[in-house]
């Protein structure tokens, strides 16, 4: 018997043994739940096309807070309001929930956007060790971010529009809007990112990385 029998063979082995159980008023478990989820055939093929990288050779697939984290940003990035600005948000972590890989994720995402062509991704951490991690994490999964080493510098690479991921400290831009007028010429908008931040940027700051 050829292998292709003894696929089908298999298949329909399958079907009937599901058919019975569903006969038999089977309750449905925790775990049928999280099977299908997890396997039906369009969140697999986006676990494997979006949520899938290696750190550092290490091969790594999104827990269920990145992977819905992830498409909630993508969601508000793909609907402009009327006035043609986009939605921000803040994501709340836990420490250890992989908060580095969740935003390596969503730049990989987001560059993969028809809709979003040629996005520049901009991290800002509030201290300089989580600048270097996040780099770091970024050049562990194959992507090389440029760090902004001055306010001078991150305006620099914004307007030029050359760098896709860059990274910088939050204090950077009110070195940069200290510097003179500003403007963005480039066709390639940044995504401002805010990584271990949020709770602890000093007020005076927020508008200036807005």
């Amino acid at each position: 018997m050829t292998e292709l029998n003894w696929s089908r063979l298999l298949a329909v082995y399958v079907r009937e043994f599901f058919d019975d159980l569903e006969a038999e008023g089977r309750e449905v478990t925790e775990q049928d739940k999280t099977i299908y989820s997890v396997c039906r055939p369009e969140r697999l093929l986006e676990l494997a096309w979006r949520f899938i990288l290696y750190d550092a050779s290490e091969k790594k697939i999104a827990r269920y807070q990145q992977y819905f984290t992830v498409n909630s940003i993508l969601a508000l990035v793909r609907k402009p309001g009327a006035d043609g600005r986009r939605l921000g948000g803040v994501v709340w972590h836990t420490q250890g929930s992989g908060k580095s890989l969740t935003m390596v994720m969503l730049a990989q995402s987001l560059a993969r956007e028809r809709e979003i062509p040629n996005p520049v991704i901009v991290l800002v951490t509030d201290r300089v060790d989580l600048d270097e991690q996040i780099k770091k994490t970024f050049h562990h999964c194959g992507l090389e971010p440029v760090q902004a080493q001055t306010g001078k510098h991150l305006t620099k690479l914004i307007t030029e529009g050359k760098e896709n991921v860059i990274t910088t400290v939050i204090d950077k831009f009110a070195s940069a809007v200290d510097g003179g007028e500003f403007k963005n010429e480039s066709p390639k908008l940044p995504r401002i990112l805010g990584a271990n931040a949020g709770a602890y940027w000093p007020a005076e700051l927020h508008p200036n990385s807005v």
